[in-house]
């Protein structure tokens, strides 16, 4: 009978074990195996010093949605957009590009107005900030007017600044060194050298810091190039002309001056008189000879 009960004892400890042991199909994320295959390969211990095992590090760690907003936040993207718009009230819908430049803290970069016959446009660049771009479009979309076009790109320069902040600091170790040998050199041709290579790597940490300021400023704003128009109605404007005294006033001074240059022109190309004057004399001559 006691035999019995240990027996049935035994048996719901390993029926409780097996309910409690981690499932052997759970997949894990590659930074997990990473973790628990070098885990493993250390032959860690436990909370009292005891090995643990492979299985006891199987238990795979979720990815929480914060990691994955980080490396969101982390892509640094350059958005710029082109749209056209034509207006049924130019100043109105100007008015209202006005209202939201001041709301979404824009600002115009440019700024060009054309008036034609037939058509008034304005050109305008504007810079956005790069978080409330997409709200700037939207604004201009539910504005008055038809939209014409519309373009909007979006690139990925990440790897660009990764690229430039890699090479910056690699630059910046470099300068320090150089600072430091500088500091040791014991002659002049040394000296020389030293604050020669530190005055390149200078201008290259400057050209590098340069190019990240524009990246960060591209990124940090965005473009929009939007064209307002209104088209006009044709209407004849005949052109303005001077009174009749006065055309004839500038014929005359306009024919007296054609007369003036003919004569400037005759006296210009005296060696071509002179050659025809020669060439005569000689004709005159020859056929003089003959004839006698």
């Amino acid at each position: 009978m006691k035999y019995s009960k240990k027996l049935l004892i035994l048996l719901l400890v390993f029926a409780a074990c097996k309910r409690n042991a981690p499932d052997e199909k759970l997949i894990l994320t590659d930074d997990t195996m990473v973790q628990m295959d070098a885990t493993y390969q250390m032959d860690a211990t436990g909370g009292e010093g005891k090995t643990l095992s492979r299985q006891a590090l199987s238990v795979a760690t979720p990815m929480h949605e914060e990691n994955v907003y980080e490396e969101v936040n982390k892509k640094q993207l350059i958005k710029d957009g082109r749209m056209g718009i034509k207006a049924d009230d130019l100043n109105k819908t100007r008015t209202m590009t006005d209202s939201l430049v001041g709301l979404h803290a824009a600002y115009y970069a440019n700024e060009r107005y054309f008036d034609t016959d037939t058509e008034s446009t304005y050109h305008l660049t504007i810079r956005i900030p790069a978080g409330k771009f997409e709200h700037f479009i939207t604004g201009v979309e539910s504005g008055n007017g038809r939209i014409l076009y519309k373009e909007i790109d979006a690139r990925d320069v990440t790897e660009q600044f990764i690229d430039l902040e890699s090479r910056l600091l690699s630059k910046l170790n470099y300068l320090t060194r150089y600072r430091e040998l500088l500091q040791q050199a014991k002659t002049v041709k040394d000296i020389l050298d030293i604050e020669d290579r530190i005055r390149v790597i200078e201008e290259e940490i400057e050209s590098t810091e340069g190019r990240l300021r524009y990246l960060k400023d591209q990124v940090s704003y965005s473009t929009l190039n939007l064209m307002i128009s209104q088209e006009k109605e044709f209407r004849f404007i005949p052109e303005k002309k001077d009174k009749f005294l006065e055309r004839v006033k500038q014929s005359i001074a306009k024919g007296w001056s054609s007369i003036i240059d003919v004569v400037l022109l005759m006296v210009r190309i005296w060696p071509l008189w002179l050659l025809l004057i020669i060439t005569g004399l000689i004709f005159r001559m020859y056929v003089k000879r003959k004839n006698n």
